[in-house]
């Protein structure tokens, strides 16, 4: 009798891990125009309770930069704020503002007509060394935008986040 409490007990734990775990929806792919070029991916797993956020990001061999990986994720709120502050950087570009945001997830500094943008919980996922006799590569994810960009990215987050977003015409 024992065994099968356990046998049934097992198939509605795995059960409820399959339920918990749906696949991840892409929102954005975006291609940085800086020299060391990085392809963004932005994903969202959906959760029965919560949606968690992915920034994926990859850069290119080139003789002066070595391949990097990054993955970071975040919180739906963390994301919201993540928002909020490409729309008030964006209004700085506009205005010809000095912007600088620093949480502990990311930072946000704008310099002349681009935004650089580091996420500090990201480390280079590869596993490869930058030069002889060092340790494994600890490079942050970080990267520059222009405004078409920002306003790309604040659009495809904004649409992801309110769901409940209505157009009347």
């Amino acid at each position: 009798m024992k065994k099968s409490h356990i046998l049934i007990i097992l198939i509605l734990f795995a059960f409820e891990i399959f339920a918990q775990s749906k696949s991840k929806d892409q929102i954005l792919y975006l291609k940085t125009d800086e020299r060391n070029s990085k392809t963004l991916k932005f994903l969202k797993k959906q959760r029965s309770n919560y949606d968690l956020y992915f920034v994926k990001a990859d850069n290119v061999s080139t003789k002066e930069f070595s391949k990097c990986s990054w993955q970071a994720s975040f919180h739906e709120k963390k994301m919201m704020i993540f928002r909020d502050k490409l729309l008030s950087a964006l209004t700085a570009m506009k205005n010809i503002d000095e912007y600088e945001y620093k949480d502990s997830e990311f930072h946000m500094r704008k310099r002349k007509n681009k935004l650089r943008i580091d996420f500090l919980n990201s480390v280079c996922e590869n596993h490869h060394k930058t030069h002889y006799f060092q340790k494994s590569c600890n490079r942050k994810l970080n990267f520059v935008l222009y405004s078409d960009q920002i306003m790309e990215m604040y659009k495809k987050l904004d649409d992801n986040l309110n769901p409940y977003n209505v157009v009347v015409k």
